[in-house]
């Protein structure tokens, strides 16, 4: 996989996204910055560059994912593995549904995923300092709904209700 490296970058995911939009680069990719002046988030907030953080994200074609993988799914999919990863090397973080890593009470990062024709692009970003605070919630069809009573699904959706929800976007 060809790795290009920044100082500082608006956001990898948007680089990577340009760049394969006009044949610029080609996957397997990936683009790491130790800054981001405009790095985005889920439903389109920004995330927040942080002094001590890591940004990153990768492409990849398509058909190197599982077949079995439901596309709504692949954030959940892609955060699990880094997930597991981390505490491979001794980190406690784990992985609120659907695209966010914690630590304890606290969110340290999140995973956004989308698909380009026949390449999905990977986009995680990490806060290293552990600062902002999140109660363990989700917005919904515009109600902020409690994960408590929520079950993870093997296929990466969760049953609310007797709904089962695969993604946000």
């Amino acid at each position: 996989m060809q790795i290009l490296e920044f100082d500082c970058i608006e956001s990898t995911q948007i680089f990577l996204n340009e760049g394969i939009r006009k044949g610029e680069l080609k996957p397997p990719i990936m683009v790491v910055a130790k800054r981001q002046s405009g790095g985005i988030g889920s439903r389109g907030n920004l995330w927040e560059n942080v002094k001590e953080g890591l940004y990153f994200s990768f492409a990849l074609p398509m058909e190197t994912l599982p077949q079995d993988l439901p596309l709504e799914s692949t954030s959940i999919y892609m955060g699990f593995i880094f997930k597991e990863v981390l505490q491979e090397e001794g980190s406690r973080v784990w992985l609120k549904w659907p695209n966010d890593l914690y630590i304890g009470k606290q969110k340290v990062g999140g995973v956004l995923c989308a698909r380009l024709r026949d390449v999905m692009i990977c986009g995680i970003g990490l806060n290293l300092e552990v600062t902002n605070n999140f109660n363990h919630t989700f917005h919904y069809n515009g109600k902020l709904i409690s994960l408590c009573n929520a079950l993870l699904c093997e296929d990466g959706a969760i049953l609310i209700e007797g709904e089962k929800i695969y993604s946000l976007r």
